[in-house]
């Protein structure tokens, strides 16, 4: 009987000390530091998806950090996308995670469709817009 008053004294004081734990989850956000895009021209070239652009992002989070397997969100609205080194392609969405850098990459490519295609970026904390332009072979 004494054994169980005294589990039930110990259970409540628990809860009372739990109860009162007043840290919090802090959810820190990211910011996209740069872009790179490396041709902000490409040329139509019928039926190949080799001709486009990488485009290289670097992420820092609030402390400055480098982040790493932060997801990133890339979207077009012309064009398509593929992660390099993957044969993953997308036709207008694709995500990346960030590597030991903070740095997430995919390939932009033409679709035979010229244009100027708008590539948004984003992350949780930010997003950003570039541009490439597809133009007709001379």
């Amino acid at each position: 009987m004494k054994l169980t008053k005294l589990l039930v004294i110990f259970g409540l004081l628990a809860i009372v000390i739990l109860g009162c734990d007043n840290r919090s989850l802090e959810i820190k956000e990211n910011i996209i530091d740069n872009v790179y895009v490396e041709n902000d021209t490409i040329e139509i070239v019928a039926g190949n998806t080799q001709n486009g652009s990488e485009i290289v992002v670097t992420i820092v989070d609030e402390d400055g950090s480098h982040p790493v397997g932060e997801n990133v969100r890339f979207r077009t609205d012309l064009g398509g996308l593929m992660i390099i080194g993957n044969k993953e392609i997308s036709e207008i969405q694709i995500d990346e995670e960030t590597d030991e850098n903070g740095i997430a990459k995919v390939y932009f490519y033409e679709k035979d469709i010229p244009g100027l295609a708008e590539i948004e970026i984003s992350v949780f904390g930010d997003k950003e817009t570039v541009q490439v332009m597809i133009i007709e072979p001379e």
